[in-house]
């Protein structure tokens, strides 16, 4: 062998490299994978021929029919049921031992093919169990999303081109499964064909769909749409775009084309649902009568400053001492801790005395609040200077100082205007 012309590790990985760009062979320089060159690629389409199949070619032998019925029904299979398949004569020619065989179950997964499934609640027993979305025949139900507006936050992707390959669609599904867990209705995977639904947490669920060239979401609070934490729907939009971004440059790559994370933006725009403009009448009165979770008081408590929120406690229909023993209570705790559990308090309070606890009871608090400080830079009417100079008594000399007049001005308004002394402040 002529050393001179051997190729160093770098050389052979750049090589290999172009020559899987050129879909001369496979090879991925991925840990688990790296060890392996597939030369002959038509071999793992052949190798997908034993899950990805149509219902008229499937294997005579009922154990192996019933586990792609199954298959086909649910996405679901199990690794061992995936093994039992390539034991069949034509796919051992192929995988003759167990590395080969695992080695293709590692690629599978790195080509989300096969999609490990995200599940807290999944037994030991299940622990080696995937879906196979492209082999889902399930269409959504035509209830999908029916009802739900309401009660749903809308986002949409747009590609800019005239549909999403099959391929690609697949791979979004997956990303999306691989993230979040399945629902579950009647012990099936709500898993259909480009479509799924997600359970997020005990509250929200996530749906997903592709039509045409877009890819759908909708996220759906079981409550309301106003129990739907913005943390949380930021957090989907951001693993959803980066699922997109990930799956796009996949895609390209897999046809030899190269592109920068940052150039895939540029491949598809994002739409999301309208919100409210100023002509905008804010929530209903229905709503509003709803009474307000943890969830909304704490929210509620990061949005108002600590100065502020004294007074609107006391709108509320809060005593001063109460305020006061709160911030004793928790001192050392952050402001808005402190202000979430003064609100928490106040819900208590209303709900100990039998009365309803209510949205629209915060909102009309938070107003009057507003009001005050809007009506503080008024300028003051004749009326107010009337009840003001009732209340001074005999002491408008203090009252000029503190509004900014001189002792010549204040005494030339008590001797000249004694009767309508402050109506002349109010010309000062």
């Amino acid at each position: 062998m002529n050393d001179d012309l051997a190729l160093n590790e770098p050389q052979m990985e750049d090589f290999l490299v172009v020559q899987h760009s050129l879909g001369k062979l496979m090879y991925y320089s991925h840990p688990g994978l790296n060890n392996f060159i597939i030369i002959h690629p038509p071999a793992l389409v052949n190798i997908l021929r034993s899950i990805v199949t149509d219902e008229k070619f499937f294997p005579e032998d009922e154990n192996l029919r019933s586990i792609l019925k199954i298959l086909t029904d649910t996405g679901k299979i199990y690794k061992t049921d995936l093994l039992k398949l390539w034991q069949q004569e034509y796919f051992l020619q192929y995988m003759p031992n167990n590395t080969t065989q695992e080695f293709v179950v590692q690629l599978l997964v790195h080509l989300d093919i096969l999609i490990i499934p995200k599940d807290s609640k999944q037994t030991h027993s299940e622990a080696d169990v995937y879906l196979v979305p492209c082999m889902i025949k399930s269409i959504r139900p035509s209830d999908f999303n029916f009802g739900l507006e309401e009660r749903t936050i809308c986002l949409r992707y747009s590609l800019k081109r005239h549909s999403i390959p099959t391929a690609l669609a697949y791979k979004l599904i997956g990303g999306s499964v691989n993230a979040w867990p399945l629902k579950y209705e009647s012990n099936r995977p709500c898993l259909y064909h480009k479509a799924a639904v997600m359970h997020l947490n005990e509250d929200n669920e996530l749906r997903i769909w592709v039509e045409d060239k877009q890819l759908m979401v909708n996220l759906t609070n079981k409550n309301s749409l106003l129990h739907i934490s913005p943390d949380v729907t930021a957090s989907v939009q951001e693993c959803l775009t980066k699922n997109l971004d990930v799956s796009l440059s996949f895609h390209y790559k897999s046809f030899g084309r190269k592109m920068k994370l940052t150039e895939v933006s540029n491949l598809y725009t994002i739409e999301a649902q309208k919100t409210c403009g100023h002509g905008c009448k804010g929530l209903t009165d229905e709503e509003l009568k709803a009474e307000p979770s943890d969830k909304h008081l704490v929210r509620l408590g990061c949005h108002i400053g600590i100065n502020m929120f004294r007074e609107y406690f006391i709108y509320l229909g809060m005593e001063v001492k109460e305020w006061e023993d709160i911030n004793s209570q928790y001192v050392g705790h952050s402001p808005k801790g402190i202000m979430s559990m003064a609100l928490t308090q106040w819900k208590n309070s209303m709900l100990s005395k039998l009365k309803e606890p209510s949205l629209k009871d915060l909102c009309d608090a938070l107003k009057m609040r507003t009001m005050a400080d809007f009506n503080l830079q008024t300028i003051p009417s004749d009326q107010h200077l009337k009840e003001l100079s009732n209340q001074v008594g005999n002491c408008p000399l203090q009252l000029g100082v503190e509004l900014g007049l001189s002792f010549t001005e204040i005494e030339q308004s008590l001797f000249s205007f004694q009767k309508i002394c402050p109506v002349c402040w109010k010309i000062y």
